[in-house]
């Protein structure tokens, strides 16, 4: 069994652009990303993403003794079709720097997302697909399905629960997860 904890922190620094960084409460990695706004009209928008995984506490060196830092870019489209409903699309490409030896040195991810509102926007249910597609040493890739829900009481909180289940993959451990997200919004 494998558990673990992190925290993500994100500001808005303007309409259009957000910053974030995760740290994992044993602060193995720092990730820090950024999403920026192309196009957003009443029912579609698109947005680009970036960000790097960096190596930051004990036990992520390879046996070279290098520290390989991961950097990505994306691309995301949103479509609400009603009040209630709504889709996102995600894709993206990452890649490990330097020499990784046996590592997986770069992978694609796309992700489909989908969540109906009920009770006034109080609950929403939610679900998706992932796919992951890794190259290196050896060939990997896994499906991935999201279910799970959203809850909306407060005007400046949101909950997210989860249970993320693989559901097929090659050359890879197929897992079964629980996230539980608490988005706090500072005015």
């Amino acid at each position: 069994n494998v558990s673990g904890m992190q925290f993500r922190f994100t500001y808005g620094l303007f309409d259009r652009l957000e910053v974030g960084v995760s740290l994992p409460v044993n602060a193995s990695v720092t990730s820090w990303g950024i999403k920026y706004i192309v196009y957003q009209k009443e029912k579609t928008g698109v947005a680009l993403m970036g960000g790097f995984n960096i190596p930051w506490g004990n036990n992520n060196s390879l046996k070279n003794g290098k520290r390989p830092v991961q950097g990505g870019l994306g691309g995301i489209f949103s479509w609400q079709t009603n009040k209630n409903l709504s889709f996102d699309i995600n894709a993206q490409y990452d890649h490990l720097f330097g020499n990784t030896g046996d590592l997986t040195n770069s992978s694609a991810c796309l992700n489909a997302d989908a969540g109906y509102y009920v009770f006034s926007h109080t609950l929403q249910f939610i679900t998706g697909l992932g796919y992951r597609y890794s190259q290196g040493f050896i060939k990997q890739f896994l499906f991935t399905f999201y279910p799970g829900i959203t809850v909306e009481t407060g005007k400046r909180y949101l909950l997210v629960l989860s249970v993320p289940v693989d559901i097929s993959g090659k050359n890879t451990d197929k897992t079964t997860g629980f996230t539980f997200a608490l988005t706090i919004t500072l005015e």
